[in-house]
This record gives C-alpha cells, structure tokens and sequence, in this order.
C-alpha cells in the first residue's frame, strides 16, 4: 500500500498560512487539501510530476472545491508547486519510492530523483525574474500563422472531452504523438500524421472504462493502449486492402510498426520504456 510521510511542523510551516490567506481558509483544511493531492499523486503519478494533470483534476484531487485556476496558480505562487512538479516531492514520497523502486526497477528510481533535480535548477532560475512575474507559467507566445484544425467527429469529440475532464490531458498526447510521427515521417496514419478515429475511440473508451483500476501513472498506461490499437488497426487495415504502407520513401509491413514502437517509447516517461 502506498504511504507518504507527514511531518508534524506542516502545519506550523511558513509556506502554509500565506497560502491558506490567499484561498480565505484555515491552514488546518489547506493541510488537508495538500495531503489528498499528495495521496492521489502517489497512485496516478507517483514521481511527482503533474504535467498531464488538468488544473480541474489537481484541485479535485486536493478535494478543493473552489476556482481550479486559481488554486493551481497559488500553489505555485507559495511554491507548493514548481511549474508542474510537486515541490520537495521526495521529502514525502521519497522512502516509499525507495523500497518499491531500489532493487525492482534503480533506473525507474534515478530517473525520478533526476527529475527533481533539474525541477530545483529550473526553480532556481526563475529567482532572477522581475518581481513582477514571482513564478507563474510563462505566458504563450503569439504565434504569426495559425494552423487549421484537424477535423473530428462530434462521437470522438465527446470523448476526448470526457478523458480531458477526468483529470488527463489526451490532447497533450495527441499533438507530442503528432509531432514525433511528422519527424519519423510516419505515413502509415496519412499524411496529417493524425491517429485515425478508430484508434482514438478505442482509447478513450477504454481509458474512461478502466480509469479507476490503473495502478501506478496512467500516462504509460494510454500510450500502451495505443500502441495495442494501432497494431490492431493497421493488421486490419492490410488484411483488408492488402496495402503495403509507406514510410521514409520504402514499401514494407514492417517498418511501420518499428517507427511507431519507437515513437511511443520516445514519448514514454524515463524509466518506464519497458511498459509498451
């Protein structure tokens, strides 16, 4: 069973009453909506990082009923949170990490320790920033052209709303998998470079479906999913048409499926290679 450690000067800590003023609670709750989240993110994202987490889902987590934005926005102002990494994360979770990782999986262990690492570097660079801009996300550059949207059904639509409100972010997935399969020149989706409907219903159906029973971080989780329907659906779609698909000017069955494993992989957290 996963456990955290809790150390009994929180409540007292000099980060906590200022936050707890900003959200017009009493420190004792805001204690309590940082011991949820903390719980939630050792099951959904045990190393710590919470960049798949829409802000509605971390607030939801935390129990915290109040606008998501904002909160989200004050955690990182009192620097409960670095960016989307939960600061100091190993304070807590750090020894339970330890037993479960230190023999089992050290590179799983080291990736997530190095991880937090270059969350502290990239923390601390943020300091010689104006005062006006203490440590909020840097504002979205304006971009000259726009690009036009690939079309979707209003059934895909639906559902990939539904996995974005249940706390994760499937259009985050969509575009780095959109970016890799362009540089790989994976043609075996089109030339959009689009996951198909098909591969995209399956997914989200079968991600809002077995949410609940995911052990560990349910990024893996998804990508292990597409790589399953993707493998189905290309099978199909050859056994059918008897298509010989093309990627990087070559004709060949094989290949298609090589650049797409290694896609995913690119896209999976560090130490978790092995999960596909």
């Amino acid at each position: 069973m996963p456990w955290i450690e809790s150390h009994t000067v929180l409540l007292r800590h000099r980060k906590l009453k200022p936050l707890a003023f900003d959200l017009r609670l009493k420190p004792v709750y805001v204690l309590g909506h940082l011991h949820a989240l903390w719980h939630v993110a050792l099951e959904q994202a045990e190393d710590g990082d919470l960049s798949h987490w829409t802000d509605e889902f971390i607030a939801d987590s935390a129990g915290f009923s109040g606008d998501p934005h904002k909160f989200v926005q004050l955690l990182q102002k009192h620097k409960w949170l670095d960016g989307r990494i939960i600061h100091d994360w190993l304070d807590y979770a750090g020894r339970y990490l330890e037993v479960k990782y230190r023999t089992s999986n050290p590179e799983r262990l080291k990736a997530i320790k190095a991880k937090h690492e270059k969350a502290k570097s990239d923390f601390s660079q943020t300091l010689d920033r104006p005062p006006n801009q203490p440590d909020l996300p840097n504002p979205p550059k304006e971009k000259t052209g726009k690009k036009q949207p690939v079309p979707v059904t209003p059934e895909l639509k639906k559902l990939l709303d539904d996995v974005f409100k249940s706390g994760f972010n499937i259009y985050q997935v969509i575009g780095k998998f959109r970016k890799q399969a362009k540089k790989k020149q994976l043609l075996m989706f089109g030339e959009d470079y689009q996951l198909p409907d098909e591969i995209l219903i399956r997914v989200c159906e079968s991600y809002l479906k077995n949410r609940s029973g995911i052990k560990g971080e349910h990024f893996p989780w998804v990508l292990s999913a597409i790589s399953k329907s993707s493998t189905e659906w290309l099978v199909n779609k050859q056994d059918a048409e008897h298509l010989q698909i093309k990627t990087g000017g070559a004709s060949f069955r094989g290949g298609d499926m090589e650049n797409l494993q290694d896609i995913l992989k690119r896209m999976m957290p560090e130490g978790l290679t092995n999960a596909l």
